[in-house]
Parts: structure tokens; C-alpha cells; sequence
């Protein structure tokens, strides 16, 4: 899909005004030892959305992304020792349902080069997820916007790699953006412990 000139120049401003909002309201150092992690996986993030903008560097984004990913667990990790994996079988589950259409279009339009990135990606993105209930439910060091906000990560994933791999729904990649968002929005401030 060709993006237009105006959507290039606008898709990160979101998040640049998230990266300001997160300074301006308190050095991250200043929240606690985890802050860092936080706005390197945002400034991560915004890396990846400057790669998707071109078809040819999906898998440069996609890098982008997973190291912003990690990051994020770090941080999580930095609050609480478990990555809460007793959820982990019950994630599993629910992203095959994301995972499998993917990995089957994958297959029938032969870009096999895909399939391993694709799978590993979503299998970091489900430990996000699981770090996430950790430090909510079980640790309670962080508000449940975390979980929102990682939830809300890997719905608005699955239907990206839904759009590249499977069918292309213009609405569909609306709530991408929206979805995309509300995720970064709700992992910042949850994990600055702003709200």
C-alpha cells in the first residue's frame, strides 16, 4: 500500500507528543529504575513507524518493534522477578487464532521469508502480554492500564500482519492506527506510573 505525503508526516507526531508528555511530566529517572526502558521502547516504536512506511523495510519495522517489545518486558521485569507465564498456555491459545490465517497465507504466497520473524515476534509480544499480568495482578507494581495496553498491542499486530498477509481492509488498518495508539498511550503511563 502507497502511503500519501501527508500520512508519512503525521503517522508519528502521536507518539513524538507521548515521548514530549512523558519528559515534561518527570525525568524518567525520577519514577523509578524501570523509566528508561520505557522511553527507549517508545523511541524504539517510533523507529518502526518510520520503516513501515516503505513496503521494502516490513522486516526492519518489525526489528524495530520487537526491540521496543523487549525493552518493555525489561521494564516490567525491572518492577517484578516473574513474567506471570501461568498465563502463558491461555495466550497461546487465544494467538493461534491471530497467528494461524497468517502463517497459511504466509505459505500459499510463498514468502517463507516471513514465517520465522512473524512467529518469533508474536511469541515476544505474548511474554509482553504475560509481564504485563504479572506486574498487575500478581506483583501489583503497575496499574491495569499496562494490561490494557499490551492487550490492545498485539490486537492491533495481529491485524497489521492480518492486513500484509491475508486481505487488506482499509477500516481494518483505521483501527491499527487507533489501537496502536491507545497501546503506547496506556504502556507509558502505566509503566511511568503516571496513572
Amino acid at each position: 500500500m502507497v502511503k500519501t505525503n501527508w500520512y508519512k508526516y503525521t503517522k508519528t507526531i502521536p507518539l513524538f507528543l507521548l515521548l514530549v508528555f512523558s519528559v515534561i511530566i518527570g525525568f524518567p529517572g525520577e519514577y523509578h529504575s524501570s523509566g528508561w526502558f520505557f522511553i527507549c521502547g517508545l523511541l524504539a516504536g517510533i523507529t518502526g513507524d518510520f520503516f513501515l512506511l516503505d513496503e521494502k523495510r516490513f522486516i526492519h519495522g518489525l526489528a524495530a518493534f520487537l526491540t521496543g517489545h523487549l525493552l518493555y518486558i525489561t521494564g516490567f521485569l525491572t518492577e517484578s522477578s516473574g513474567l506471570g507465564l501461568s498465563v502463558y498456555p491461555l495466550l497461546i491459545a487465544a494467538g493461534l487464532i491471530y497467528l494461524f490465517p497468517v502463517l497459511k497465507a504466509i505459505k500459499q504466497k510463498k514468502k517463507n521469508k516471513y514465517r520465522f520473524p512473524v512467529i518469533f515476534y508474536f511469541a515476544v509480544i505474548l511474554f509482553l502480554v504475560s509481564a504485563s499480568v504479572q506486574n498487575t495482578f500478581f506483583a501489583k507494581t503497575m496499574s491495569f492500564s499496562v494490561v490494557a495496553g499490551t492487550v490492545l498491542f498485539t490486537i492491533s499486530d495481529g491485524l497489521l500482519a492480518y492486513n500484509k498477509f491475508v486481505a487488506e481492509n482499509r477500516y481494518r488498518s483505521s483501527f491499527v492506527s487507533v489501537s496502536y495508539y491507545a497501546a503506547q498511550y496506556c504502556i507509558i503511563t502505566g509503566g511511568l506510573h503516571v496513572i
